[in-house]
């Protein structure tokens, strides 16, 4: 049976970094950030026509997954032809190169908003990495037993980590910060795992499965990891897809679907 992550854990250690330009962005709007090949998107869901602005970035070569910070404003992105994470402002303002070495085919990135980490996976070197979100002291967390590490987010008050493996023995894993206290928390009716999000409120883990064409969900029952079908699991069978990533706002995950790669959410 899967065995349930360790109720609390604490992030590497890493130096403390400086930045005289940090600032901490204003307002609060309900908005989807997307990695979109070849440029990043910024979508509305609190206008009626959902607005979907292009961030001004250039050499955006093939991106592959996003995340934001909230407190200084950036917005960041792995890419596996440019083979680099990446950052910049909302605004397209302020990009810069972080990482660019030893990075093979990066993919599932993710922010750690309290701490001032910057996690990734990389599918090619088959490790999950961790930076400031400068880009300095960087540190290899997990290096065995990965197969094709794809998506990951963080739970940074409980302090852990959650990442998906659709290897050839598919799996979804979680660990504390700093790599340690790994276990398998689903293992069993998996195809291709992919996208991750996390309730933080909740406590459940969602996951689009591109294989299976489901999502699903996992979340805490007493001791035990439980995790199910969601009630509106797959892509529509009028406009088949295949679910590859997710997010979660207002209790309402939203997918990026394939070939015809449309973007759907549900209550």
């Amino acid at each position: 049976p899967p065995v349930p992550c360790p109720p609390r854990a604490q992030a590497p250690v890493l130096p403390q970094a400086s930045d005289p330009t940090a600032r901490v962005s204003a307002g609060a709007e309900e908005v989807l950030l997307l990695a979109r090949r070849t440029d990043l998107r910024r979508i509305s869901l609190d206008t009626p026509d959902f607005t979907d602005i292009v961030l001004q970035v250039e050499d955006i070569r093939h991106a592959i997954a996003i995340d934001y910070d909230p407190l200084e404003g950036y917005v960041y992105w792995t890419d596996d032809e440019v083979r680099a994470i990446r950052r910049a402002r909302l605004d397209g303002s302020g990009a810069q190169t972080l990482v660019d070495t030893e990075v093979n085919d990066p993919d599932g990135i993710a922010v750690d908003w309290v701490a001032r980490n910057l996690y990734w996976t990389d599918t090619g070197t088959d490790r999950i990495e961790v930076t400031r979100l400068n880009g300095t002291s960087r540190k290899i967390l997990v290096s065995e037993d990965l197969d094709e590490p794809r998506a990951i987010v963080l739970h940074p008050v409980m302090g852990l980590m959650y990442w998906t493996d659709w290897g050839e023995n598919p799996k979804i894993e979680c660990a504390n910060l700093d790599g340690q206290e790994r276990h398998v928390l689903v293992n069993t009716s998996l195809g291709w795992p992919n996208g991750l999000a996390l309730d933080l409120q909740e406590g459940k883990l969602y996951w689009g499965d591109a294989k299976t064409d489901k999502i699903e969900v996992s979340h805490r029952h007493g001791r035990a990891s439980v995790h199910e079908t969601v009630q509106y699991s797959s892509c529509s069978p009028v406009q088949p897809g295949h679910p590859c990533s997710e997010f979660h706002a207002e209790a309402r995950p939203g997918w990026p679907c394939g070939p015809s790669y449309f973007i759907r959410r549900a209550s």
